[in-house]
């Protein structure tokens, strides 16, 4: 005996849900559409900018290299890498330590060839060594002067401060040893007890008078 379905079981889709999934499967398409893109920008990124890098690298060892300070401050331009004109120039002013200078670095790379080579400006703020630029700047006062400065300093840092109580520590230990050493009957040294038990230990331990009995 053959069993039929009831009719509201055998019914199909409706087109209302048939819609609905059609949106969902499309707004899962342009996700993974927009995520594959961003996938291929950041691969094109990584690509540029091993050559961006190695352009500013190159433009900053020139700046490390020059020994001339008006040429540092000046810069030049090259072309890059990839055929782009890079320049860069700096701010190079002194500090209070002797061939110390604070450098503002300024590089400029123009457009390339490709639409992610733009014009970009980058700037760094760091502080470099050089006794060349000393001899060359003609800054006042001198690295000598500077130099001397410092070693005053160093000096008057390594002093005692009166707060500390050293000083006053190391007259009063040099004025109880002198009253201790005196022995023999001496009237000099601070302090008129610290000169009888002196004295006293003079005469026992001496040996020059007779022992009591």
């Amino acid at each position: 005996m053959n069993r039929r379905m009831p009719r509201h079981r055998r019914r199909a889709f409706t087109i209302v849900e048939v819609l609905v999934a059609l949106a969902i499967c499309a707004m899962m398409g342009v996700m993974l559409v927009g995520a594959y893109m961003n996938v291929l920008y950041a691969y094109e990124a990584a690509a540029a900018n091993p050559k961006r890098n190695l352009d500013l690298r190159f433009a900053r060892n020139m700046l490390l290299a020059e020994a001339d300070f008006e040429t540092a401050q000046k810069g030049d331009s090259f072309e890059g890498a990839t055929g782009r004109q890079v320049k860069w120039s700096a701010v190079i002013e002194a500090t209070n330590t002797a061939n110390l200078f604070h450098v503002t670095f300024t590089c400029e790379l123009g457009a390339g060839n490709t639409p992610d080579e733009k014009e970009e400006t980058i700037t760094e703020v760091f502080r470099l060594l050089r006794p060349t630029w000393s001899t060359t700047s003609g800054f006042s006062p001198d690295a000598a002067t500077l130099r001397a400065e410092a070693r005053d300093r160093i000096v008057q840092d390594q002093q005692p401060s009166p707060l500390s109580g050293f000083g006053s520590s190391s007259s009063s230990s040099g004025g109880s040893g002198g009253g201790s050493t005196s022995g023999g009957g001496s009237k000099s040294g601070s302090g008129g007890g610290g000169n009888k038990q002196g004295s006293r230990a003079g005469g026992n331990t001496s040996g020059g008078g007779a022992p009591r009995r």
